[in-house]
């Protein structure tokens, strides 16, 4: 599996969906046409400039560098160009929300495909070879089993979320639509995936042969059922790999590629189907769905607390606010840049370790099937060659070659080794458990709705601070600001912000209304006001004679002693409600009670 492009087409979906939605289009559609061609070629000729100076020899980025690079241009589209406000409308017509990520993922694999077509290009000396065509197709048909499940579910989850049951709605538009989504996707990995893993991969049969005999009954020593073994033709005559595909073992199949069945012995193709056969045996595959399932839920359950905690520090916000104002574009990228880099360590180096070590403990299987480890060692040199891999160079979900042999070389001289290997990676895993239980019953054990408070107090305060300066003409924000502190019992910057309402519109009727009850509701002294918040309440039911602000003027005319005054209002404020009518009624008993003495 290509873990790579799987991570960094991870790292592209967290991207477009963070991109802001309201970025200006550049001059318009037309000028976004351009702007984008201008990426796109200019991605072109910097792919075509590096490959040239690797196929010379010179110094030049490594096409893995390369493929992450592909991130840039797909940046640009969507953080500065403003694709996601050009695609926002034609989603929400369509009803098609997921339209933005599947055309997002669409133009990242452009822009992936561009760069592999260079490197293709750079492959054989006479230019665009028939092998280096079939490498070029075999990238996206090893992609294709990953792409098509997570667009196939997304457009399900969007007809869902269209149907006219209710229930089904919910389901999948509240809090926990994304974990709905992942049980779906790995639904799907379960029972379908397999299957079409066999047709796009175009697997056929292994014949009945010696070679076959032989493999089936090394599974069966290992006590692994499958559905089929199968020859993976990969387009490229010296890709020697092989593979199991498939949890259930109705769904499951064995893979190999010809260069397998052309170069290795029947023994040495024994041991490397051992191999794969003991990531079934140890459940190797269901600890992967684990650990991205434990991952989902920890975002879930730390990101509002993580959020609410930086948010609630002032400079944080202050920077934030200044960068807004700076560019939009910046702020939703570095909202973005954390997740992203959480993302890329989780699975590079937290899942990277156990996928190493899975690996490891595959390869110990050899001394089950064979009692040795050579025929194994010997596949893996030839495998080497045969696919011009360096033998010392690892990567960060296997070890090199030469580690490999090195372990089982030593691990058929002293078995302890193998038990230490074990024992180890059930430290490891344990570990790992009790961290992540850890961090999944943290948020229940930290002041969130304290930070979450902080974080709003902050931003009131600095709004109000901006629109001061600026002096803003929008009563509408000093009222809510207004709402915000008086919420938090922040009562002199509650009513700093409804009088600077005021000052902008005099006559502002909600202005007016929350004023009169922050001065009747103060739990402070020094803003109890109650001759003042009936002068205002009045004017504002002049202005605007709705039910909340006629139920404002009554309760100012009962904390001033006007009680018959408030029932009065108080049955006009009543009749004129078309909601929330409990409420009203409740005033209203509270002041009869008051006037008979009860």
């Amino acid at each position: 599996m290509p873990y790579g492009q799987i991570i960094e087409l991870m790292i592209a979906l967290i991207l477009i969906e963070s991109a802001p939605e309201n970025i200006a289009l550049a001059s318009g559609v037309a000028g976004f046409v351009l702007f984008f061609t201008v990426t796109t070629i200019s991605w072109v000729l910097f792919c075509c400039w590096n490959n040239k100076r690797r196929a010379r020899g010179e110094r030049a980025l490594e096409p893995v560098v390369l493929e992450w690079l592909a991130l840039v241009p797909l940046i640009i589209d969507f953080y500065f160009l403003g694709l996601t406000s050009l695609l926002k409308p034609i989603a929400l017509q369509l009803h098609f929300p997921s339209l933005i990520q599947i055309i997002g993922l669409v133009i990242f694999l452009i822009y992936l495909a561009i760069s592999w077509l260079c490197q293709a290009r750079a492959i054989g000396p006479d230019g665009f070879t028939i092998s280096s065509r079939s490498w070029f197709v075999r990238r996206f048909n090893l992609l294709l089993p990953i792409l098509f499940p997570y667009v196939l579910i997304t457009i399900i989850a969007d007809i869902l979320t269209q149907l006219p049951i209710k229930w089904i709605r919910d389901l999948f538009t509240g809090p926990y639509a994304s974990f709905y989504l992942l049980l779906l996707l790995i639904g799907f990995f379960l029972f379908a995936l397999p299957g079409l893993v066999r047709r796009l991969w175009r697997c056929k049969p292994l014949p009945k042969s010696q070679l076959r005999q032989v493999l089936e009954e090394g599974l069966e020593r290992q006590g692994v059922r499958f559905s089929d073994i199968l020859i993976w033709p990969v387009g490229e005559a010296m890709a020697c790999t092989a593979a199991v595909i498939g949890i259930i073992p109705g769904f499951r199949y064995v893979l190999l590629t010809p260069c397998l069945m052309n170069h290795l012995s029947i023994e040495e193709i024994e041991a490397v189907i051992a191999h794969e056969a003991e990531h079934v045996r140890r459940k190797h595959i269901l600890w992967y769905l684990f650990f991205l399932v434990i991952y989902s839920l920890i975002l879930f359950e730390i990101a509002d607390p993580l959020i609410a905690l930086i948010l609630s520090r002032p400079y944080v916000v202050k920077l934030l606010m200044e960068l807004d104002k700076l560019s939009p574009s910046v702020t939703a990228l570095l909202a973005a840049v954390p997740l992203g880099l959480l993302t890329l360590f989780y699975f590079r180096f937290v899942l990277g370790f156990f996928m190493r070590n899975f690996e490891r403990q595959a390869d110990m299987a050899v001394f089950k099937v064979q009692g040795h480890p050579f025929n194994l060692i010997s596949a893996l040199k030839k495998v080497a060659i045969l696919s011009g891999i360096d033998p010392r160079k690892p990567n960060w979900h296997h070890y090199s070659i030469l580690e490999r042999i090195t372990f089982l070389e030593e691990a058929f001289h002293n078995k302890e080794i193998l038990v230490q290997h074990d024992r180890r990676l059930f430290i490891a895993r344990s570990v790992f458990i009790t961290v992540s239980l850890s961090l999944l019953a943290l948020p229940q054990m930290l002041p969130t709705q304290s930070w979450q408070k902080e974080a709003k107090i902050n931003a009131a305060r600095l709004l109000y601070d901006q629109f001061i300066k600026h002096k803003k003409k929008d009563p509408i924000w000093f009222v809510q600001l207004g709402g915000l502190f008086f919420e938090n019992k922040m009562y002199e910057e509650a009513e700093k912000a409804y009088k600077a309402a005021l000052e902008i519109d005099p006559d502002n009727a909600e202005a007016m209304n929350n004023l009169a009850w922050l001065y009747i509701k103060s739990e402070d002294k020094k803003f109890y006001h109650p001759k003042q918040a009936l002068l205002l309440a009045m004017a504002a039911a002049r202005k605007k004679p709705v039910s909340y602000i006629l139920d404002t003027l009554a309760e100012c005319f009962f904390v001033n002693g006007y009680v018959e005054r408030a029932i009065d209002t108080e049955r006009l404020a009543l009749k004129k409600a078309k909601q929330n009518k409990s409420y009203y009624q409740r005033q209203l008993d509270r002041y009869l009670k008051a006037l008979s003495g009860n």
